[in-house]
C-alpha cells in the first residue's frame, strides 16, 4: 500500500472545530499485517485506536501518518481486546488533539458522522462518513464474559479501514465513540469453510513473497480465498458498532492518565 508522507491541500472554508478534527485524526497501517485502520489524537494524550488494527503489528512497524502526511513515530502501545481499544503513545508531543463527551447517552435517531480512511482510500485527508445513532448494546467476547463493553449502533456508508476512528455527534467535535466493527455478513459456516480452504494447498502451487521480502508456498485454493476475502474487505457495511466513550475513559483512567474532557 503506497502510504503518503507528505502533502499539501487541506480543505478551506472549514470551521475552526471542523479543522481541529481534521487534524487529530490519523491513519495508521501494520505493512507486517497489512491492517490498515484510522486513529485520533487526545488533546494532550496518545493516539486512539481499535486494538484490531495494531494486533500482531510490532511496535516499530506500525506507521501513523497525520491528515498532513506528517509520520508519527511511536514508543508504546497499551491494548485492550476486551473493549476492542489500544492507545499508541508518540516519541514526540502532539499538539491539538479531540475532547472527550460525557458518559449521557445521546439520543437514537441523531445524526452521527465519523472521520477516517475507509478502504481502498489512504489519505492523507480524512473521509467524512455520516450516519444515525440506531442504538445500545452490550458487547460479550465470549458468553461467558460478566462485564460487557458499552457499544453504540450506528447505520451509515462504513468500510474497513474505519476502525478505530472517532465517533461524533451533530455538530459537536467531542467523541461519543470509536468505531470497532462493520456488520458483514459471514455466518459460522462460511468462516470454517474459509478456514479450512486456507489450510489447503491443493492445486496449482504459487510461489509467494511478503511485504518483507520472505519467500512462501501457497496452492490455488488458498489464494482464491485470499481474494474473496480482499473482496469482502472493500464491502460496504450499513450498520456498525462504536465502543461507547465511556469505556474509553474507563481505559484511560486504569492507566493513570489525564482524561480530556
Amino acid at each position: 500500500m503506497d502510504v503518503p508522507i507528505a502533502t499539501r491541500g487541506l480543505p478551506e472554508g472549514i470551521s475552526d472545530a471542523a479543522w481541529v478534527a481534521i487534524r487529530s485524526v490519523y491513519l495508521l497501517y501494520c505493512p507486517g499485517t497489512r491492517n490498515k485502520g484510522t486513529g485520533f489524537a487526545l488533546r494532550g494524550g496518545p493516539l486512539v485506536t481499535a486494538e484490531h488494527v495494531v494486533r500482531g503489528c510490532p511496535l516499530e512497524k506500525l506507521m501513523a501518518v497525520s491528515s498532513e502526511g506528517t509520520a508519527v513515530s511511536l514508543k508504546r502501545l497499551v491494548v485492550d481486546a476486551r473493549r476492542d481499544l489500544a492507545l499508541a503513545f508518540p516519541v514526540n508531543a502532539i499538539t491539538g488533539g479531540l475532547l472527550l463527551a460525557g458518559d449521557v447517552a445521546p439520543r437514537v435517531g441523531v445524526t452521527i458522522f465519523t472521520l477516517g480512511y475507509p478502504s481502498p482510500y489512504h489519505g492523507p485527508v480524512p473521509v467524512i462518513t455520516v450516519g444515525r445513532l440506531s442504538g445500545f448494546r452490550d458487547h460479550r467476547i465470549s458468553e461467558t464474559e460478566v462485564d460487557p463493553a458499552k457499544h453504540l449502533v450506528v447505520n451509515g456508508a462504513f468500510k474497513a479501514g474505519n476502525s478505530g476512528g472517532p465517533l461524533f455527534v451533530g455538530q459537536d467535535n467531542r467523541v461519543i465513540g470509536v468505531l470497532v466493527s462493520r456488520h458483514v455478513s459471514r455466518g459460522r459456516l462460511r468462516r470454517s469453510a474459509h478456514e479450512l480452504l486456507m489450510a489447503d494447498q491443493a492445486g496449482a502451487p504459487f510461489t509467494t513473497t511478503d511485504v518483507e521480502g520472505n519467500s512462501g508456498t501457497c496452492g490455488a485454493s488458498q489464494k482464491g480465498i485470499e481474494a474473496r476475502l480482499c473482496f469482502r474487505e472493500l464491502a460496504q457495511a450499513i450498520i456498525a458498532e462504536a465502543v461507547a466513550v465511556s469505556e474509553l475513559r474507563a481505559l484511560l483512567q486504569e492507566n493513570n492518565l489525564v482524561v480530556p474532557e
